[in-house]
């Protein structure tokens, strides 16, 4: 019951302190809404059907990119097990590609993309895409040591 209530208590005060933030006029109500009022705008977005066709829009972009970095990193995982020469090769560049934060790149995905779709589905595989290589590649190396 202890582990219940303190679920509860942290998200209710942290509304109560939204709630007293905005009422308090320490924000304007553009940078900071009362949360009566951003319920009221999530309501309307339901009922109108828009909220929905933006969460599928986002899904759509998700599931894209990390459909994407899945088709490229699984086969180049699957060639770096295969030829360790390779790996040894390549690893210098992606290890330094590999630190640079996606959302760091966005402006050179706006140039180089566009605003639209292609610029989305990039940040999101940029995000993805060392991960999933790096999990493959790690399981596929296990895999090799246990079978040995």
């Amino acid at each position: 019951m202890r582990k219940l209530i303190n679920l509860i208590a942290v998200p209710m005060l942290i509304v109560i302190a939204w709630a007293f933030l905005s009422s308090s006029g320490i924000f304007s109500e553009f940078l900071l809404p009362t949360p009566a009022k951003v319920f009221k705008s999530f309501l309307e977005l339901c009922e109108s059907g828009e909220l929905s066709r933006h969460i599928l829009a986002s899904s759509g972009r998700v599931f894209g990119g990390f459909f994407m970095a899945v088709i490229v990193a699984l086969p180049l995982a699957y060639f770096f097990y295969h030829s360790p020469e390779a790996e040894a090769r390549s690893k210098l560049t992606l290890e330094a590609l590999r630190f640079i934060p996606p959302l760091s790149l966005i402006p050179l995905l706006i140039l180089w993309l566009g605003i639209g779709e292609p610029a989305k589905l990039a940040i999101v595989f940029l995000a993805s895409f060392f991960q999933v290589l790096n999990r493959s590649t790690v399981h596929m190396m296990s895999s090799l040591k246990r079978s040995d």
